[in-house]
């Protein structure tokens, strides 16, 4: 069995947004993503919890196995073990272990990743022949159908795959990552946000449900009673929040405002620059409205609607990722060491 390295949301922390290879190599990982999901899909499998922490960086194992014990000992560094002291002063052996050692640092396989992802934990996949009414995936990934008990089928991964797609991007979340936390029902505010009131079915649930919106958000009434309304506010009160994302973005699409609006890079506490005020960058206007329109023709409250994974695959966002040359992915010992 191979060893795999950290999640990609791990991977695309580590990357310096102010750098021009971030792009492309958030971007070939994005279009390795993607092939991976058409290839599960195409095999008629259903992920069910398909989500950065599901999406490993590969290593090199040429270079992995080329190590010793020592240099992997090295690499390691050294185990933090703690005695383990019970209420009543006696040994925990023989029942229980003497010292508990901590789990490897997540960094030590920084050197050894490669720009490849492999897809893992299966625990809630899924023959999509064999339907589903719901999986264990965390609300900020999940499809309306999922946070509202319908049945589920493959289109839940390409809700999933396109807040994937933002998160490793970006590197923010696309629901759910605000200071305000991701409740069910901030999620589907801020759904409700970009894509406008919820559908009927996921309508009736949240109203068979007793839910409510969230309590911090902007309350505007509107003077009749509107049928029409959102779930989580009124009208008024998602129509002044759009306002609020798009002004002074340079863009009338919500989503397009959300990936072109000025972003923030913050010094290194370690560097010298550290007190001095964050670089401002913003993406391309020509990728902003490519990935736009992308996120837009996956994330569709009516599962139906959603693009098929191959279909995903050709989208023209994708086509200078996948045209484009890989990185350099071998390792040498001398690297490592």
């Amino acid at each position: 069995m191979q060893v795999y390295g950290y999640p990609v949301s791990e991977w695309r922390l580590d990357l310096d947004n102010l750098k021009p290879s971030t792009k492309k190599d958030s971007t070939e990982v994005c279009g390795q993503i993607v092939q991976a999901l058409a290839f599960l899909h195409n095999k008629g499998v259903c992920h069910g919890d398909f989500r950065p922490s599901n999406i490993l960086m590969k290593l090199d194992q040429d270079a992995l196995h080329e190590l010793d014990l020592t240099q992997m000992a090295e690499l390691l560094g050294e185990a933090e073990a703690y005695e383990v002291k019970t209420v009543s002063g006696k040994s925990p052996c023989p029942k229980g272990p003497e010292y508990c050692v901590l789990s490897v640092r997540q960094m030590w396989c920084e050197k050894l990743l490669i720009p490849e992802i492999v897809i893992v934990d299966f625990g809630e996949s899924f023959f999509v022949n064999d339907p589903r009414n719901g999986t264990g995936i965390p609300t900020p990934y999940a499809a309306p159908e999922v946070l509202f008990h319908q049945t589920i089928g493959s289109s839940v991964d390409i809700w999933s795959l396109a807040c994937t797609i933002y998160e490793v991007r970006t590197r923010d979340k696309l629901f759910g990552g605000s200071f305000y936390g991701s409740k069910v029902n901030r999620v589907v505010y801020e759904m409700e946000i970009i894509l406008g009131p919820l559908a009927k079915p996921y309508r009736e649930v949240w109203e068979h449900e007793g839910l409510e919106g969230p309590d911090d958000i902007i309350k505007v009434y509107e003077e009749n009673d509107n049928c029409d309304s959102a779930a989580t506010c009124s009208l008024a009160s998602l129509e002044c929040e759009r306002r609020d994302c798009i002004t002074g973005t340079g863009y009338d699409d919500i989503l397009e405002a959300m990936l072109g609006t000025e972003r923030e890079q913050y010094h290194s506490l370690l560097s010298e620059d550290r007190w001095e005020p964050p670089i401002k960058y913003q993406y391309e206007k020509e990728e902003v409205l490519a990935l736009a329109d992308f996120l837009r023709r996956l994330l569709k409250y009516h599962p139906d609607e959603r693009l098929g994974a191959d279909d995903v695959l050709q989208h023209p966002w994708l086509q200078n990722t996948r045209a484009s040359h890989k990185m350099q992915a071998r390792v040498s010992k001398e690297e490592l060491l």
